[in-house]
């Protein structure tokens, strides 16, 4: 009887042995699943960010898209052909403003009155930038 009762501790203490190392091989792997999971949500995370980012520029395009297809930009187009290029539409008529060679320059200056001297201007310093560059490249 004594060997049963050895036999039955023995056998007890291997039981205890095997679950707690079956224990211990579950709580590593489910830590090792948490640690993954923690990966994935930050990699997660990263790419939500670069998705609405995406969806701003996409949102931006579209409306630049619209714009582009739309009435208004015909407006602008025609606005600036006419202002900044001088183009005129057919059956416009185009002015044109032609100096006259005889006219008086407006850089002339009108006489001084008799006994009033002149003094030349004095110019103005150089810019600072412009002295450094004298004092660099003389």
């Amino acid at each position: 009887m004594l060997n049963a009762d050895l036999f039955r501790d023995r056998r007890s203490q291997l039981s205890k042995v095997v679950l707690l190392l079956c224990g211990f091989y579950f709580a590593l792997a489910f830590a090792g699943q948490a640690w993954k999971a923690k990966g994935l949500g930050e990699m997660l995370a990263a790419e939500q960010a670069k998705l609405d980012s995406l969806e701003a520029q996409n949102a931006k395009l579209e409306n630049r898209l619209s714009f582009l297809q739309g009435k208004g930009y015909d407006a602008y187009v025609e606005g600036v052909a006419r202002s900044k290029l001088g183009m005129v539409k057919k059956g416009d008529k185009a002015l044109f403003v032609v100096p006259d060679p005889k006219a008086p320059s407006r850089e002339a200056k009108a006489p001084l009155p008799a006994g009033t001297e002149t003094t030349p201007r004095q110019s103005l310093p150089e810019p600072t930038w412009e002295q450094w560059v004298h004092v660099f490249f003389p």
